[in-house]
């Protein structure tokens, strides 16, 4: 794509605006809430097929997987960062009350289907963006909503409470949360035009409260000035 840009005698330009970060969500009835991205990694190969290989103790069946669509950066992010050269397994599927489907990957699935699901299904497991599960009643993002389980995801190959971390804002920022990306803006219009002056906004003070009250981690820190008035 850059030499094509190149080739029109342009020059792309990107500017980083914020950092996403990829959620793992699971049924309220499902008390596996830690989970290690090696087994991430299985589960999304097709290595690992049910809850009680993750968890002996687990009385759930099959994992069924779910996306939001299968054109998504979701499922971009799970194949490049996760998965690697191996393919997505053929073990995702939604399983209804009265047999198991395998999803449809040619139909797009919204994002609240994805969260629907979940919530109804115990051995579901959901793959999507934090910020459609962030509080909406809570400006700093410091809680989710409460329809489903957010698991806490672990570098180290055995998860535990002490090694794994939600996506919440602070360990997203201090990189403890392994599935973060960040987000590109990129241009090849001529500087001072209606693009740049865009990018300008989206990397600026406002605009990065904008990208914060999404949901998502701002690229720079925002600052916040508190007056106090002398005591009488």
């Amino acid at each position: 794509e850059s030499q094509i840009i190149k080739n029109r005698k342009q020059t792309p330009r990107s500017q980083r605006y914020a950092t996403d970060a990829i959620a793992l969500i699971v049924n309220k009835a499902n008390k596996d809430t830690i989970i290690s991205v090696a087994d991430i990694r299985k589960i999304m190969t097709g290595e690992i097929r049910s809850w009680k290989e993750i968890n002996p103790q687990s009385k759930l069946g099959d994992i069924a997987v779910t996306f939001d669509s299968p054109n998504s950066s979701t499922v971009r992010y799970i194949k490049d960062s996760i998965c690697g050269d191996k393919p997505l397994g053929d073990n995702l599927r939604a399983r209804s009350s009265d047999s198991i489907q395998t999803i449809d990957l040619s139909e797009r699935t919204p994002n609240q289907l994805v969260i629907d699901y979940v919530a109804s299904n115990p051995n579901a497991l959901g793959i999507i963006g934090v910020n459609w599960i962030s509080n909406p009643n809570d400006p700093q993002k410091l809680s989710f909503i409460d329809k489903v389980n957010v698991m806490a995801v672990s570098r180290s190959n055995e998860a535990t409470d002490e090694n794994s971390y939600k996506p919440l804002p602070a360990y997203i920022a201090l990189n403890e949360y392994p599935l973060n990306r960040d987000l590109y803006i990129i241009i090849t219009d001529t500087r001072g035009g209606l693009p740049s002056g865009f990018v300008n906004f989206a990397a600026g003070e406002k605009g990065q409260r904008v990208v914060l009250k999404a949901g998502l981690y701002p690229a720079y820190a925002l600052t916040r000035v508190v007056r106090a008035s002398p005591s009488m």
